[in-house]
C-alpha cells in the first residue's frame, strides 16, 4: 500500500481529494491541514511514500522569506516525492512546481482514475507534463538551441519532452531508469526556464 501525506489548506477540498484517492485500495491518505510554514515541522522521512501539496503552498505565507521557503520546499522534495495538486493548473504553476522538485502535477477536479495514474507515475519516478507545459518548454528551448547553450544530451532529452514522450519511453531510449530521467528533466527545466 502507498502511504500519502496530503497537505491542504481547505478541509472540504482535502476530504474530497482523500476520498477520490482512496477509491483505489493501493492508497492510504493522511490529511495534513496547513497554512504553509508548519509543513516543514512534519517528519516526512519515514512517514509517507509520497506527499501531495496544495498549489497554494508553493507561495510562502505572509511573513516568510521567499528564498528561505523555496529552499525548505527543495529540501522536502529531496526527502520525499512531491506532487502538486491544484484546482486550476496553469503553466506557470507547473513550472514553479517542477523547479521546486515536484515529480508531478494533478488537477483536484480530475476523475479518480486520472489522479491514481498520476500518483502511480510519480511514485515510480516519472512525471507527466501537460500539453501547455510542453508547448511552453518547446518555445523557450528553441531560443536556447539557437544560442547553442545546450549539450547534445540536453538536446536529445528536450526533443523527446517536446514530442510528449513518456518517462518510460525516454528511459528505454536512453537506457536509464525513470528516476534518473526525472532528475535530468528537472535539471533541464532549470536550464530552460531560469535562463
Amino acid at each position: 500500500m502507498i502511504h500519502i501525506g496530503l497537505a491542504e489548506q481547505n478541509i472540504r477540498i482535502a476530504e474530497v481529494l482523500k476520498e477520490k484517492i482512496e477509491l483505489s485500495p493501493d492508497f492510504k491518505v493522511d490529511l495534513i491541514l496547513t497554512r504553509g510554514a508548519e509543513l516543514f515541522d512534519i517528519n516526512a522521512d519515514n512517514q509517507w511514500d509520497l506527499m501531495i501539496l496544495d498549489g497554494g503552498l508553493l507561495c510562502p505565507p505572509k511573513g516568510q522569506v521567499i528564498k528561505e521557503y523555496s529552499q525548505r520546499l527543495l529540501e522536502l522534495a529531496a526527502r520525499l516525492p512531491l506532487v502538486l495538486a491544484s484546482s486550476f493548473v496553469d503553466v506557470d504553476q507547473q513550472i514553479s512546481a517542477f523547479l521546486l522538485g515536484a515529480r508531478g502535477v494533478l488537477s483536484k477536479s480530475d476523475q479518480p482514475e486520472k489522479i491514481h495514474q498520476a500518483l502511480f507515475q510519480s511514485i515510480e519516478g516519472g512525471m507527466k507534463l501537460s500539453w501547455e507545459m510542453r508547448k511552453s518548454f518547446t518555445s523557450k528551448f528553441e531560443v536556447l538551441k539557437e544560442k547553442n547553450s545546450l549539450s547534445k544530451d540536453d538536446l536529445q532529452l528536450a526533443l523527446m519532452i517536446s514530442q510528449g514522450k513518456s518517462i518510460e519511453f525516454i528511459g528505454m531510449k536512453l537506457f536509464q531508469p525513470k528516476k534518473e530521467i526525472a532528475q535530468r528533466i528537472q535539471e533541464l527545466f532549470k536550464k530552460v526556464f531560469l535562463n
